[in-house]
């Protein structure tokens, strides 16, 4: 099954990097059951709510289920997959948006790091709605997407999230939850390597 993640890059030396969108898990989402499935729920308040301190997890997805991923990029695409949940070792291949193959690997362990990462989304702080909106649509010609590949059998609810990085002295990344905006602990660093691919997430040889 393929979960959607949209996400936002800020482009550097030619290539997107900077942002990603993470998706609400049916699995640890609170939504009643009718007939076995997650239904899905109105959405949220446009009033930022109030974030315990030490932050509050507002996304959350159990990589044993996680098969592969897709990253795409204006112009990119890296695709990772493996076999079964107890694989330890993801293949990666890289490709242009014209299906040109433009690198290929075996994932090691910075890829681990970076999908620990990108698999639950810690809010911080809540940001004022209208800023909010205002940020991510400045930065909406850098959208890309990331889809989450489970295994068949698994059902999850798909209810997207996007998230900014943004630069400055200290890098930040920014999400969104249908009109409501977040600082996360998301790793500027961890998703830039995502974007840079077997560089930065194969396996030392």
């Amino acid at each position: 099954m393929k979960v959607r993640l949209l996400l936002a890059l800020p482009c550097i030396a030619g290539v997107a990097l900077g942002a990603i969108c993470l998706l609400k898990s049916g699995l640890h989402h609170t939504s009643p059951l009718v007939a076995g499935k997650p239904t899905i729920e109105a959405a949220p308040a446009t009033v930022p709510d109030a974030i315990p301190v030490g932050g509050r997890v507002i996304s959350e997805i159990d990589l044993s289920i996680v098969r592969g991923i897709d990253f795409t990029l204006p112009g990119r695409r890296l695709v990772a997959r493996r076999r079964s949940g107890t694989t330890p070792n993801y293949s990666i291949e890289v490709t242009t948006d014209k299906g040109e193959k433009v690198e290929a690997c075996r994932s090691g362990l910075a890829f681990a790091e970076v999908l620990a990462d990108v698999a639950a989304i810690r809010v911080t702080h809540s940001i004022d709605p209208i800023a909010g909106a205002k940020l991510f649509s400045a930065h909406a010609p850098d959208v890309g997407e990331l889809l989450f590949i489970t295994a068949p059998e698994i059902e999850i609810e798909e209810s997207p999230y996007r998230v900014l990085v943004l630069d400055g002295p200290v890098p930040r990344a920014v999400v969104a939850d249908e009109q409501l905006y977040y600082e996360s602990a998301l790793s500027p660093r961890l998703i830039r390597m995502l974007a840079a691919g077997c560089s930065a997430l194969g396996a030392a040889k």
